[in-house]
């Protein structure tokens, strides 16, 4: 197992800063989403859901915003504004999205399907694919330290890219599903469909 991992997949407690950190990165992920268009579709079939959406929230209110919600009891609803859509292909099952220097890296998920792609962004235009084995669901993706990391769902199984030409340089095993993927610049931090962190 690598060195980075040893450590990665344990069960961890965050602190309020790094849960911030971990919050922030799942905020920009779902705002990236629907930037890209991989919305639930409601926006492109001129349908709106008002009474789930709170206002928009300005990219200094955001911060204040969460940091606000962590403070207080019960949930709190952050609001969004799209900014831009761009086109995206309405087939592919998203599961994971990662933005890096100017790089966007999807996977995508389903049986037979599942694959990771490099594209530039804001333009989407494809630089490198890799598909995954037909044995294999993609999940979670992250860009760590010049890698590309890629989960698979039910498999235990992790990918890991370059991330240039996604040249798969290794793969590792992990206990329990895969879902999420995040990182604090350090670490990866995986969700498993459960309400702990690893």
């Amino acid at each position: 197992m690598p060195p980075i991992l040893g450590r990665v997949f344990q069960l961890r407690l965050l602190s309020p800063r790094r849960w911030l950190t971990v919050v922030g990165a799942a905020i920009a992920a779902s705002a990236a989403l629907i930037a890209a268009g991989c919305g639930t579709g409601e926006e492109a079939r001129g349908e709106s859901n008002s009474t789930t959406v709170a206002p928009a929230a300005t990219p200094t209110g955001t911060v204040a915003q969460i940091r606000s919600a962590l403070r207080k009891p019960g949930v709190q609803t952050l609001g969004y504004r799209v900014l831009r859509r761009r086109p995206h292909d309405t087939n592919a099952s998203t599961q994971g999205l990662a933005i890096k220097s100017g790089i966007l890296y999807e996977g995508t998920g389903l049986y037979g399907e599942s694959r990771i792609e490099r594209r530039t962004h804001p333009a989407g235009r494809v630089t490198a694919k890799r598909s995954l084995p037909a044995r294999d669901f993609g999940e979670g993706v992250e860009v760590l330290k010049g890698r590309v990391y890629q989960l698979t769902w039910r498999e235990g199984r992790a990918y890991v890219y370059s991330a240039g030409k996604l040249r798969r340089l290794n793969t590792f095993l992990y206990e329990g599903e895969g879902w999420g993927l995040a990182s604090n610049g350090r670490r990866l931090i995986m969700s498993d469909g459960t309400d702990v962190l690893r």
